[in-house]
């Protein structure tokens, strides 16, 4: 009869060799193929990130832009009536601009072209989207205050439009000259409020338009060189405009302050001032 230290010592041995075996076929899954992910789907590990694995799949219901890069987005869409195209680029916020339907939702810039001119005529040419209604100004529903900071330059304090659903906004008037002014600069921090909400801020990287604008056949070289003539035959013409008021006559109490000027825009002579240069200063700000 085999003694029990004999049998023990038979049984240990096969137990030796089936954990030894175990361990190969463990090794041999790591690295026929298997790596790492194989190591955490053996022994049921949830926290081992590996090579391919996506570190925002599960943030990424909370917050759609982890692991996100800033980047400008095209689309374009034609006319059914007259084939015109219209473009978009879109470039969406680096910050929050509020929660809802249980996940962070941002801001975004878009601008857009039709036929290759910035659109107009109902249609906003460059603005911002939000999530929520923008507060309008006390004199007038489609208008409401902001403040623009370009870079590391002094925020401006501005008047924009609002959109007919109060989601939008933009610098009504202005579109053109905010258009050049995003391919100048880096960075745009927006602050805008909602109806009856503090005022709050956006941050945009704006890299990347110039190359946008030319990937949907906008000659940006040429769209600057029109914008440039454009703007100097209007600097031209307000410098032209400013002359004695027409309104004002020697007996006048603003007899000290001879001058205005003239947009010929249907609101009459804007004034008066006390000497020509700032007559024009004013005029140059139009």
């Amino acid at each position: 009869m085999a003694k029990f230290s004999d049998v023990f010592s038979t049984t240990a041995k096969v137990v030796i060799a089936l954990l030894l075996l175990s361990l190969l076929v463990m090794v041999g899954l790591l690295f026929l193929g298997g790596g790492i992910g194989a190591f955490a789907r053996i022994f049921g590990t949830k926290n081992v990130v590996t090579a391919n694995s996506d570190p925002c799949k599960e943030l990424r219901e909370l917050d759609p832009h982890c692991g996100w890069a800033p980047h400008w987005t095209a689309s374009n869409h034609s006319s059914p009536m007259d084939n015109v195209k219209t473009d978009f680029l879109t470039i969406d916020s680096t910050t929050a601009d509020g929660f809802s339907a249980g996940s962070l939702s941002y801001a975004n810039i878009r601008v857009c072209f039709e036929g290759g001119k910035l659109c107009g005529h109902g249609a906003v040419g460059v603005g911002v989207n939000v999530d929520g209604m923008v507060r309008p100004s006390s004199s007038t529903m489609y208008s409401t205050p902001v403040r623009v900071k370009f870079d590391d330059e002094k925020p401006i304090s501005e008047s924009w439009g609002i959109t007919d659903d109060h989601r939008g906004l933009f610098p009504y008037g202005k579109e053109q000259r905010f258009l050049t002014q995003l391919l100048q600069h880096k960075q745009l921090i927006l602050e805008f409020s909602y109806y009856e909400h503090a005022p709050r801020t956006v941050t945009f990287q704006l890299a990347g338009l110039e190359d946008s604008l030319n990937s949907i056949g906008i000659n940006v070289a040429a769209w600057k060189a029109e914008q440039d003539a454009a703007a100097k035959a209007k600097r031209a013409a307000l410098i032209a405009s400013v002359k004695p008021c027409k309104f004002l006559t020697d007996t006048s109490d603003y007899s000290h302050m001879p001058y205005c000027w003239d947009a010929n825009d249907g609101y009459g002579e804007r004034g008066p001032y006390p000497t020509l240069e700032i007559a024009m200063q004013a005029a140059l700000k139009h």
